[in-house]
């Protein structure tokens, strides 16, 4: 079986995130792209991208944190802390994905 990866990364403009979000649904290995956002937060933009809204306030809290943990079944979750945007680079998830396994650490 092949692992597989949530991601969870903070939304305040989607349109700033759409160029990472554009890059993690080509990789085979991520499963689902959700973006965590406030509850003023308008879905109706980003549905048609595949992402799923989940609101989680401003910050990942512990609350925040189960919320997280109800929204996925990958084998790994990876969230991003930063409402900056970044680039990933060729292979990065698998690389990621590979430490994780060959580690057997959390991700």
């Amino acid at each position: 079986m092949k692992e597989s990866i949530d991601c969870f990364l903070p939304c305040r403009d989607f349109q700033l995130l759409l160029p990472l979000v554009s890059a993690l649904r080509q990789q085979p290995s991520v499963a689902h792209v959700h973006l965590l956002v406030d509850d003023e937060f308008s879905a109706a933009s980003i549905e048609a991208s595949g992402c799923i809204c989940v609101p989680a306030g401003r910050c990942p809290d512990f609350c925040g944190l189960q919320l997280i943990d109800s929204h996925t079944d990958a084998d790994y979750v990876m969230l991003g802390l930063s409402t900056e945007p970044f680039r990933l680079r060729p292979f990065a998830v698998e690389r990621l994905l590979s430490e994780a396994h060959n580690s057997q650490a959390a991700l």
